[in-house]
């Protein structure tokens, strides 16, 4: 009713042409009829928005004479039936108008952000206009403090928030629990909670649901807040909400499916350090003013705002899992801030200084490893007790240098069977390193992307002699 009433003054101050106040007020009666049945429905509605508006609950007060002649007096304008405010033409045209108005894929970054961050959906009439320095500032420490994301990395480097393998990831857990398959909720490495256990089994009540929204929205929103930090450049920035609006018209047929997705995900993957967003996606979902229902619905092209890994590939860098944490996209070249801080990792850690050193250091992982070095210098005392013992005791009977003191400790684990390591393949201590080492090379530069796809699928072949499965494989 606010929106009637600002569309009537814009055309008599002569902000709006005749045109455009009509066709808004034209939308106003199409929502106004989509959500209510009759003028006294919309009235209490009215009053209800008036109430929190003013600080006053006014929904119990003597009727408002204005009001009441509205409802009842013969002469008012109010006694044609509320679903007959708007002729076929009139609605289709109004619909039409909107939609075109909203048909750019920036609207489209709106309507996810809004949903984080309300105050975006007062940006509409130029979703890329400028604030000014303070909102440029903000979003830019944001993103560097938030996200490790800088200017001198460039647009590209956004490309390292879209998860594809991530969302395939939801989608097989949630697949997996329809079906009964779960993974034990105790075992040699721990015991879930009831909390978690009862979060693992809200997953089944998601299967029909593509999770592609639970990782797509993070990204929209960075990309909003790359938009408002004026650090990149911005036909690069469209080009990636024109592929997130491609992927998501792909994923979801409607905007009614994305809104299900996201709330289904975002009820069973609560995040605790952020409020949570089920009230917002409820009134996206049920409300027909929200932006989603007013957006372009075509998809184009099919693109992504990223790579998306093979299903091999996604399982191969998951090899990684017991070493680092999850990696849901391929690894690309980073900035050089970023490959300072890892080639002091890799030379810290590894002593390798080059590609060709680490090329090496690789074959030599694939080929022997540490694995090797156990079988030859430590699985024989495991057949003869006494000489592990003596050879303890030699040990501990005088000072040792610090390669000496390593292998007395050795010794010890192999005495005491610490972890299994007697009895378990221990591959699996040298796969972790090579896909940690390999996706480090990858982002130094050291490896192309053809040469890291092939490490991969070594490291997974390797992978596959040794172990049945995940739970063997975590084991070694």
């Amino acid at each position: 009713l606010r929106m009637v009433e600002l569309a009537w003054a814009g055309a008599c101050a002569g902000l709006l042409d005749q045109d455009d106040a009509d066709a808004i007020a034209a939308h106003a009666a199409d929502l106004v009829t989509q959500r209510y049945a009759d003028w006294p429905a919309l009235l209490t509605a009215y009053q209800r928005g008036q109430s929190l508006f003013d600080g006053v609950d006014r929904r119990a007060m003597t009727p408002d004479a204005h009001h009441v002649l509205l409802l009842e007096a013969d002469c008012s304008p109010w006694q044609c039936p509320l679903g007959e405010l708007l002729d076929a033409p009139t609605r289709e045209a109004s619909r039409a108008r909107i939609k075109a108005w909203r048909s750019t894929s920036h609207h489209w970054l709106l309507a996810l952000a809004c949903v984080r961050e309300p105050d975006a959906l007062l940006r509409q009439q130029d979703p890329a206009a400028f604030l000014g320095e303070k909102r440029r500032a903000d979003a830019a420490l944001y993103l560097q403090d938030a996200l490790a994301l800088h200017a001198d990395e460039g647009a590209g480097a956004l490309a390292r928030y879209w998860l594809p393998a991530q969302a395939h990831h939801l989608n097989q857990l949630a697949a997996d629990a329809m079906h009964g398959v779960m993974p034990p909720s105790s075992t040699v490495f721990g015991k879930l909670t009831r909390d978690e256990i009862r979060q693992r089994q809200s997953i089944k009540g998601v299967s029909r649901h593509a999770a592609t929204i639970h990782m797509a929205e993070k990204f929209a929103f960075y990309l909003y807040m790359a938009f408002d930090s004026r650090l990149f450049e911005q036909g690069a920035l469209v080009a990636y909400a024109d592929a997130l609006k491609s992927c998501l018209c792909r994923f979801y047929t409607s905007p009614k499916r994305l809104l299900e997705a996201w709330f289904a995900w975002e009820s069973c993957l609560p995040e605790p350090e952020h409020d949570s967003l089920i009230n917002e996606i409820a009134w996206h979902l049920e409300d027909p003013g929200s932006l989603f229902y007013w957006l372009d619905w075509h998809p184009g092209s099919w693109s992504e705002p990223g790579e998306r890994p093979s299903i091999s590939h996604f399982t191969a860098m998951a090899l990684v899992g017991p070493l680092n944490s999850a990696v849901w996209s391929e690894p690309q070249l980073e900035s050089e801030r970023e490959r300072a801080t890892i080639l002091e990792w890799v030379e810290s850690h590894y002593h390798l200084a080059s590609a060709a050193d680490l090329q090496d250091f690789l074959n030599f992982m694939f080929e022997a490893g540490d694995r090797q070095e156990y079988q030859i210098n430590y699985a024989p005392y495991t057949l003869n007790p006494e000489r592990l013992e003596s050879e303890i005791a030699i040990l501990e009977s005088g000072e040792c240098a610090e390669e000496e003191l390593n292998h007395l400790l050795r010794l010890r684990r192999v005495r005491a069977n610490e972890d299994g390591c007697n009895d378990l393949d221990m591959a699996a201590w040298d796969i972790a390193q090579l896909v940690d080492l390999a996706i480090a090379a990858r982002q130094l530069g050291w490896l192309d992307r053809e040469a890291f796809t092939a490490t991969l699928d070594r490291a997974y072949r390797l992978a596959d002699e040794h172990y049945a499965g995940w739970q063997e494989y975590a084991a070694g």
